[in-house]
């Protein structure tokens, strides 16, 4: 997973080159986590970890 994070990142700086205003953000959780839904009017999907 850890791996795949690095590479998404460096594909994202590479676009962003090109296309400007790109930016990816990536977490890495070990344990239980529970997924919520977010916004009224346009949902946005979250992830939350407990432990």
């Amino acid at each position: 997973m850890a791996a795949m994070a690095l590479a998404m990142h460096e594909n994202v700086r590479q676009l962003n080159h090109e296309f400007g205003g790109l930016s990816l953000r990536i977490g890495l959780q070990v344990g239980s986590v529970i997924a919520g839904v977010i916004g009224a009017r346009k949902f946005t999907h979250d992830v939350w970890a407990t432990w």
